[in-house]
């Protein structure tokens, strides 16, 4: 089964990350993402769809040669991933493989 990837136009924002729940929405208003922040980290990235249900969250972080570093969380909606670019800093620290 093939996945179609989308790499969006937009970047999505949080204003300054406090801890608890932050959110920000798409421009649309069709998504809405959750940044879990612990002790001034965030630790977790969610989604939820204009339906509200939850959806799948994938962050992947893109290295030039350059040395730019570009973040974007990834967003399942069944049909296919659209990636959106958001601050590194509102990315969870990558998790050890155990």
């Amino acid at each position: 089964m093939s996945s179609t990837i989308t790499l969006s136009s937009e970047t999505i924002k949080f204003d300054k990350l406090k801890d608890g729940v932050n959110h920000a929405t798409s421009s649309d208003g069709k998504l809405k993402l959750s940044a879990h922040v612990t002790a001034g980290k965030v630790t977790e990235l969610t989604a939820t769809g204009s339906d509200g249900k939850s959806l799948a969250v994938t962050t992947l972080r893109e290295a030039e040669s350059t040395g730019k570093v570009t973040c974007w969380t990834c967003i399942d909606y069944g049909f296919g991933r659209i990636c959106y670019e958001i601050d590194c800093g509102s990315l969870p620290s990558p998790k050890p493989i155990s």
